[in-house]
């Protein structure tokens, strides 16, 4: 058959329109997809962002082939469920839109993450993407640090701890939390061993900063519980932080052990026999008369008490040490001496509650460690350790619980200082010394070097440090410069230098050996800790770390 030239327009229109047809039956066919799922962020985000729940974030997603019919849903994972993100009004979302919220913490340790979903009127899921949303973190950025814990009470009734129902409210507030970090509460025995006092809860995060209970247990022979909350890296259980909580156990009568307790040093020349407890107190009144008679060998001793007075104690002066125990058939009394040195201050004697005096001789301890020497009836001795507390010539100016075991040298000094942070430690020069500190990440001691720059001395560093990074300027940059070692380990500074005002204290030097404890820009306290080299005579660095708070 043959086309004349009238049909074959018609003919072409038709084949044209057919095309033009099945190509839109064909895009009509093309499934709903989500093309992007993004979010507005800020240029950081911290673990402490998301906990306050201050920091804006607005989600914005497009769908295309997606029909009147589709919504859009949002939830955000919170521990292991997720839970859905809605407007105000209820206002549903479109396939392509957006959504202004907060951050929310998923109190776990994975960053905040989103899940939108394109739904059909039935529910039916049509598409779905995931967004997560990661922290901002420098794993040379400072460790956290505990800045609040403390308990509702002091005291805690023996009978209460030892039934097990003893229950204790604690608050804290930990700042500059790493992602990987948690908090942990545990309870130090008399034997030096932790116990986990937590009580059974639905999830392992615990927030930076709230309040809960926890579940004292009975800490051996003494009348003191230690509550100890750390800060922890769940990637290998490194401590990053720790603070400790101090607790008296109360008897029936109501007497109370002392949280520091009292204790002397070398004893006199003639030790007097311990003068027994007498009747004018009605306190001591009290624990006469409620004191029970054991008589079944091989009875656990019980410390009921162990004091003294008066605490903190002064050199010179007269120190009664008091002691009341059950089940025991002596007790005698040693010192240790920050030496090590182990004196016996009272030989053993029969008396299950008596008060022994004891004058402490000059010297310039500021911690002496007491043992009290409990023996049973079936010959087992049981040690139980406390310290004391001395009064110094000067008071150490922070109220940190220091590590300090020596009295300081004199009183506070303040001197200029340069000081800056670098990727594997810190830097710190000291004008009184003329020397550079070099204190490496982890407390792995430090080390000392002379500082040989001149005032006004150019100095100039070549390389051009990455990113977020900077590199050290003049004394500094010398000194890293001409020590590629040191440099090696440093790396570069992840802040500027800052030169201040060091307020430090020393402690006195015992057995070739004392710490200084001073200030960082950032107020941190830390102690570095020196001993004297036997061939040279020089101090060297030997360790040093952060005070905890």
């Amino acid at each position: 058959m043959s086309l004349n030239s009238k049909t074959l327009p018609f003919i072409c229109f038709f084949l044209i329109l057919a095309v033009l047809l099945s190509g839109t039956q064909a895009s009509a066919q093309l499934p709903p997809t989500i093309v992007f799922f993004t979010a507005d962020t800020p240029s950081s985000l911290t673990v402490s962002d998301a906990e306050n729940g201050q920091l804006q974030i607005t989600l914005r997603w497009k769908t295309v082939n997606a029909g009147s019919d589709l919504q859009a849903r949002l939830e955000t994972l919170i521990v292991n469920t997720w839970q859905p993100l809605t407007r105000p009004d209820g206002t549903p979302f479109s396939p392509t839109d957006s959504f202004a919220t907060l951050y929310q913490h998923p109190l776990n340790f994975a960053p905040p993450t989103y899940h939108l979903t394109i739904v059909d009127t039935a529910g039916n899921v049509i598409a779905q993407q995931f967004l997560t949303v990661p922290y901002t973190f420098d794993p040379n950025s400072p460790p956290p640090q505990i800045v609040a814990f403390s308990s509702d009470r002091q005291t805690i009734e023996i009978g209460e701890i030892q039934s097990g129902q003893a229950r204790l409210n604690v608050n804290w507030e930990i700042a500059g939390r790493w992602p990987h970090s948690n908090l942990v509460f545990q309870q130090i025995l008399d034997d030096g061993n932790r116990v986990s006092i937590e009580l059974p809860r639905e999830h392992l995060w615990i927030p930076s900063r709230g309040q809960g209970v926890v579940a004292p247990v009975p800490p051996g022979l003494s009348s003191l519980v230690q509550i100890q909350l750390r800060v922890v890296d769940v990637r290998d259980d490194a401590v990053l932080d720790e603070a400790t909580i101090l607790l008296n156990i109360t008897n029936s009568t109501g007497s109370t052990a002392p949280d520091t307790v009292v204790i002397s040093t070398s004893p006199p020349t003639d030790m007097p026999a311990p003068e027994r407890q007498s009747q004018t107190s009605s306190t001591d009144q009290q624990i006469v008369a409620n004191r029970p008679e054991y008589t079944i060998a091989g009875t656990i001793p019980t410390v009921y008490r162990f004091a003294f007075v008066p605490e903190p104690a002064a050199y010179g002066e007269s120190i009664d040490i008091i002691w009341r125990v059950e089940g025991a058939s002596s007790v005698a009394l040693d010192v240790i001496l920050p030496d090590g040195t182990r004196q016996n201050i009272m030989q053993a004697v029969p008396d299950i509650e008596g008060r022994f005096a004891v004058v402490l001789p000059a010297g310039t301890y500021y911690r002496l460690k007491i043992i009290m020497q409990v023996t049973n009836t079936a010959g087992d001795v049981l040690d139980m350790e406390r310290y004391l507390t001395m009064k110094c010539d000067h008071p150490y100016i922070f109220e940190q619980k220091l590590p300090a075991m020596m009295c300081p040298d004199g009183p506070e000094q303040y001197i200029q200082g340069t000081f800056q942070e670098f990727e594997g430690g810190y830097l710190l020069r000291r004008a009184d010394t003329d020397k550079i500190y070099v204190m490496y990440r982890g407390g792995r001691g430090f080390e000392i070097f002379p500082d040989s720059y001149e005032q006004g001395e150019s100095v100039v560093v070549n390389e051009i440090p990455p990113a977020n990074y900077f590199a050290p300027q003049g004394r500094l940059a010398k000194f890293w410069l001409q020590n590629p070692d040191v440099r090696q380990r440093l790396g570069w500074a992840i802040g500027q230098e800052s030169i201040y005002v060091i307020t430090l204290q020393n402690e006195q030097i015992n057995n070739s050996q004392f710490t200084t404890y001073l200030l960082w820009p950032d107020s941190r306290l830390v102690f570095m800790r020196f001993t004297q080299d036997e061939m040279t005579g020089e101090w060297v660095g030997s360790g040093w770390g952060y005070v905890g708070r």
